[in-house]
């Protein structure tokens, strides 16, 4: 799968381009949604009411409308060569695990 065809086997993508915050669900733009800089803290993550959310900095950015189907299962996709993603965690059920799972 080459990079320019892999964010669309994504079900909750967020989109980091130039500075632009977008979100892509399915391989459909949902939307921009304000800006990052280098150094921010990008999530996707499953709200407590079992929505998913995209968030910068903790700011939660969008809320989808779409509902999530189990099991999730992470995926980054770069169009660049060069540092991608710092500290990335793949945290499961947070209630029942002692630490996050870290990838470094």
């Amino acid at each position: 799968e080459n990079a320019e065809n892999c964010w669309k086997s994504i079900d909750f993508a967020a989109h980091n381009y130039n500075g632009e915050f977008a979100v892509y669900e399915n391989g459909r733009s949902r939307g921009k949604f304000g800006t990052y800089t280098a150094g921010c803290r990008v999530e996707v993550r499953v709200n407590a009411q079992g929505g998913v959310e995209y968030c910068v900095d903790g700011q939660v950015r969008y809320t989808s409308k779409q509902t999530p189907e189990y099991p999730l299962h992470p995926k980054i996709c770069a169009y660049s060569t060069g540092p991608l993603a710092k500290d990335f965690q793949w945290v499961g059920d947070a209630s029942k695990l002692p630490t996050p799972a870290r990838f470094d």
